[in-house]
């Protein structure tokens, strides 16, 4: 059996690549293939107990500062020193990549993965993480990307192999079957619904998903804004909420877990995000048969795998979201997939695969 370390920042169940790693962890053959997992952070709401009852193991670092660095330096340091089982690193953070990289044995798989075409939200941090990622890169032996966009940001013209975002489809096509008990208990029922999955920061633009909720209320005064998810922006959401008194038309959700049976509550999902490495949660709610529209250039191409899914510049403003949302109401049409290879159950025989080839060649070298 061969033991993959992942490297995240944390493993917070509302996280998106927590969530995509998770995906392919359970169903990846865990006879040939066992996750562990390295993380410098740890919320309350966390895939731990899943990750050891599955036969994993959750390593906890100091948090990733610059006021930690020379703490994180040297636990790492001891860390691989002690840790010399690990043939292949399988690194999501790509700022902190490099300190990684550096402490792992010669001759390890050492895996990059770009989860996104953007450095930062902050520009300071882009400036801080333009290094760092080109240290990442020239370290890097393996490069995979979710998505061309982020490939291309991170890679530039080194190849790198596209790895699905994939879903347990069936979960959410079944999901319909939740809709009704769900609408009752978050009291839904003659409710129409806007549904967004995703953590409270900047980059997801949650002011302009109240800009749409704001003028759709006009039209729809039963319409409802229902937001999942945590985040550091949060508290400020919940301020503006109440300051344009939107307290009744919008719902606020902490919780991910049978995050489908949300899904099916929904009526419209929205991800006007600034940037996406993916929009794993745009295929989800496809999945479950709800009607996304996506920021165009913004969230990637490949998360359209059927007709439900309509992209929309952001520049357009909030009215021109607002009148696509009306006609998607008024135009009720059966969904049709595109493309299906999204499935979980095929992509996690792919990944496996390659690790497997992975460390085939590394042990012949």
């Amino acid at each position: 059996m061969i033991r993959v370390l992942h490297i995240l920042q944390t493993l917070n169940v509302c996280g998106g690549i927590e969530n995509f790693v998770m995906n392919y962890y359970r169903h990846i053959d865990k006879k040939k293939i066992q996750f562990d997992f390295l993380i410098h952070e740890l919320s309350d709401d966390n895939f731990v107990d899943e990750v050891e009852s599955l036969g994993g193991r959750v390593y906890l670092m100091p948090k990733f500062t610059i006021s930690n660095l020379s703490k994180i330096m040297n636990k790492l340091q001891s860390f691989y020193n002690e840790h010399k089982e690990y043939d292949i690193i399988h690194c999501h953070m790509a700022n902190a990549a490099p300190f990684h990289f550096y402490f792992a044995r010669n001759g390890e798989i050492r895996i990059l993965h770009s989860h996104q075409p953007s450095g930062a939200d902050r520009l300071i941090h882009r400036i801080r993480n333009y290094f760092l990622l080109k240290m990442a890169n020239a370290m890097t032996n393996v490069r995979f990307a979710g998505s061309q966009d982020s490939g291309f940001f991170l890679f530039g013209s080194y190849p790198f192999t596209i790895i699905k975002n994939a879903v347990e489809a069936d979960i959410f096509k079944n999901s319909v079957v939740f809709r009704d008990s769900t609408r009752r208990r978050l009291g839904l029922n003659d409710r129409f619904v806007l549904g967004h999955v995703g953590r409270f920061a900047p980059v997801k633009n949650h002011v302009f998903l109240l800009d749409i909720i704001q003028k759709l209320i006009i039209l729809r005064p039963k319409a409802v804004l229902c937001l999942v998810g945590e985040g550091e922006k949060k508290k400020a959401i919940i301020n503006e909420i109440a300051k344009r008194g939107l307290q009744d038309n919008v719902i606020m959700l902490d919780t991910c877990k049978n995050v489908e049976e949300l899904y099916s509550s929904f009526d419209v999902f929205l991800l006007p995000s600034f940037y996406e490495g993916f929009g794993l949660v745009a295929v989800e709610a496809q999945y479950a048969g709800i009607h996304v529209i996506a920021s165009k250039n913004r969230v990637p191409v490949e998360s359209k795998i059927s007709n439900y899914l309509e992209f929309l510049p952001l520049e357009n403003g909030a009215d021109a979201w607002v009148q696509k949302i009306i006609e998607i109401c008024e135009n009720k049409e059966s969904i049709v997939f595109e493309r299906e290879d999204y499935d979980i159950r095929i992509q996690a025989k792919s990944l496996e695969n390659m690790y497997l080839e992975l460390y085939s060649k590394n042990e012949k070298n």
